[in-house]
């Protein structure tokens, strides 16, 4: 009987017992903030339960995702400018810019992933590109500038709002389904629920996750 009531009202209590580790890994998968990524050692955590639920057929799973506007606006802004510079190389790929001599009719070309040191090159492809006001120089033509200052501009001029999180919440909970399914779990044993807006915590100080309840329907 206290089995059963256990079972009922702490579930991942019961399989950090029966499985080991910490009832709170076992309920709840980190992310890396401003993205629906899952964080490297959520992995781990996803194919132990995928594991436990394999061998209890009877269990349901619910994944809520949760987001935070005041502790994730700027990472989230960063990560839209991370994809944005991608499209840009791959955009310079695509018509050649990435080509090495000699390379026509050898398919298409592939942009490699972004360096470090390539960086200032799509960030100044970027900026020309985006329409948004710019500095003037005292002859009213575009002012040069340096790579923070271009990215500072461009990182403003991404909106982050609370219909941003709302849906950044959803694709984590998503996110976690999908990983689930891609290790067998039947998709009839999982469900989403509504995503949970986080407003208290501090930027730097929360780490964004998705929170799992286990049931028997």
């Amino acid at each position: 009987g206290n089995l059963l009531v256990k079972a009922a009202t702490a579930p991942f209590s019961l399989l950090a017992s029966a499985l080991g580790g910490d009832a709170d890994e076992w309920g709840s998968v980190a992310f890396v903030p401003g993205t629906a990524q899952l964080a490297p050692a959520s992995e781990a955590t996803l194919a132990r339960l995928a594991q436990a639920l394999a061998d209890r057929p009877r269990l349901a799973l619910t994944v809520a995702g949760s987001a935070n506007l005041a502790a994730e606006r700027d990472a989230y802004q960063r990560a839209r400018l991370d994809e944005q510079l991608l499209a840009e190389q791959r955009r310079g790929s695509a018509s050649g810019a990435l080509n090495p001599p000699g390379g026509a009719g050898s398919g298409p070309a592939t942009a490699p992933p972004l360096e470090a040191a390539e960086r200032p090159r799509w960030l100044a492809a970027l900026y020309r590109r985006t329409d948004m006001p710019k500095p003037r120089n005292a002859l009213g033509l575009p002012a040069t500038l340096s790579p923070p200052d271009m990215q500072a501009l461009l990182l403003a001029q991404i909106p982050v709002t609370e219909t941003t999180m709302h849906t950044l919440a959803t694709q984590r909970a998503v996110a976690v389904r999908d990983a689930l399914v891609r290790l067998k779990v039947p998709a009839q044993r999982l469900y989403t629920a509504n995503p949970q807006l986080e407003t208290t915590a501090t930027p730097g100080h929360w780490q964004p996750t998705a929170q799992l309840t286990l049931s028997v329907p």
